[in-house]
């Protein structure tokens, strides 16, 4: 397996708890059902299945757009300084997944 999948799935596993955490801290219902996905693509992902990756890449990338599409339906928040940091882990987990190397892993061995 490549190093760029291994970071991605302990990208996922990180995010699984942190979406966690924000949930039990009654943040939002969404954030536990991202928990789910994210933990269900980790590991998918960990045990060489293909929809664990296609998993992964989709609920980083919708986490990844979610900040800036409330963003621009309220200009207020345009240069709020937590925007990049809710952005930062989604951001390096979609990189991590859409690599070539991970893609072509992908393609060539999982099931």
């Amino acid at each position: 397996m490549p190093r760029t999948l291994v970071v991605a799935t302990v990208l996922l596993y990180a995010g699984a708890a942190t979406a966690a955490v924000l949930a039990v801290l009654g943040r939002s219902f969404p954030d536990l059902v991202a928990a789910a996905l994210l933990l269900s693509a980790a590991y998918l992902t960990a045990n060489a299945r293909s929809i664990g990756w296609l998993l992964g890449t989709a609920v980083s990338l919708i986490q990844l757009a979610a900040p800036f599409a409330a963003v621009g339906a309220n200009s207020a928040d345009n240069l709020r300084p937590g925007l990049l940091l809710t952005a930062m882990l989604p951001a390096a987990t979609f990189a991590a997944l859409v690599v070539p190397a991970s893609r072509d892993f992908r393609r060539v061995w999982f099931t």
